[in-house]
């Protein structure tokens, strides 16, 4: 992940990024279906959550080690 951001490697086909995980919403669960249809349509690919862009330029984390995970458990859930 690291690397994405070192050397800058841009969003594309098969590649995004997101800085948090999806709020929890109907709404929001729907656009993230929509990314994941998207990507599994054209050829897969990666969402890479906890990393912040800038016009699809990798420019850091979210947070200091990325995203602010309570447990595995609770992401597991949602």
């Amino acid at each position: 992940l690291q690397r994405l951001i070192d050397e800058g490697i841009e969003e594309d086909e098969t590649l995004d990024y997101k800085a948090k995980l999806p709020p929890s919403t109907d709404n929001d669960k729907k656009e993230f279906a929509k990314d994941v249809a998207a990507f599994a349509n054209l050829r897969g690919g990666f969402i890479v959550f906890g990393i912040k862009d800038a016009d699809g330029k990798p420019v850091g984390f979210e947070g200091d080690r990325g995203l602010d995970i309570l447990s595995s458990d609770d992401t597991l859930l949602r």
